[in-house]
């Protein structure tokens, strides 16, 4: 197991496979090769695909070795903005994860339906949420992980929920599908479009995603597969003309 970590031509599955053969080890060896594996996730260039492994067996050990220097790493990153959740770095969401696992996830979970508000590879699907075909070539994978966990992030424009209250005292809700210097067009949960004139709005809400949040729906190791599918999610090349 470790010389499948240490050669660089190991492919991805043998070096996951072996950091969890490392953590369920009971050879005297292997605890300095998962203390050393817990300390790299503080450098920069450990292998990313890696970091969410390391970081579920060493939350999983009841070694204090092991423990003191996952809180290290934690307390480096313990900005908000650099957390998914509290006590889970965002960085371990950003590679690693399997594209045929998170298609089947995206497709298939029952809890976190994603169907029924987007569309993947097909016209299966609902038009609630953002088309998802190209989103591979659309968005890095540190913005797709974060689209996961804190979908309100950064509302795609046309699919955040808003609430609007007029200067008569109505209060209106939907997405702002197009909006002018002087009016907007709303989208009401009905399905019902309504002009509002910019001038008899007395406050508006920020835009909020209607998606709630995957962590918790999925698991870490889940939420990262799907990631991953929807990185894949490209252009497909035309077939060459023989």
């Amino acid at each position: 197991a470790q010389r499948f970590l240490d050669v660089a031509g190991s492919n991805l599955a043998e070096k996951q496979a072996a950091v969890r053969i490392v953590f369920a080890s009971t050879e005297a060896a292997a605890s300095q090769s998962r203390l050393v594996l817990v300390n790299k996730l503080l450098q920069p260039k450990f292998n990313d695909s890696l970091r969410l492994d390391v970081f579920l067996a060493a939350q999983a050990s009841a070694e204090p070795a092991i423990l003191a220097a996952l809180q290290r790493y934690l307390d480096v990153a313990r900005k908000p903005e650099q957390l998914a959740a509290p006590g889970l770095p965002s960085e371990l969401f950003i590679a690693g994860g399997d594209p045929s696992r998170g298609r089947a996830l995206a497709l298939e979970h029952l809890a976190a339906n994603c169907v029924a508000c987007h569309r993947f590879e097909s016209d299966e699907g609902s038009e609630v949420g953002p088309l998802l075909k190209k989103i591979g070539e659309q968005r890095t994978a540190a913005e797709l992980a974060e689209s996961l966990v804190n979908p309100s992030a950064k509302v795609v424009p046309g699919f955040g929920f808003e609430t609007l209250t007029l200067r008569s005292g109505e209060v209106l809700a939907g997405s702002v599908v197009s909006e002018t210097n002087e009016s907007l067009r709303l989208r009401q949960p009905d399905g019902n479009v309504k002009d509002v004139a910019l001038s008899a709005i007395a406050s508006r809400t920020p835009p909020v995603s209607m998606m709630p949040p995957m962590l918790g729906i999925l698991k870490p190791a889940e939420l990262r597969d799907v990631g991953a599918y929807l990185a894949s999610l490209r252009t497909k090349a035309p077939k060459a003309k023989k």
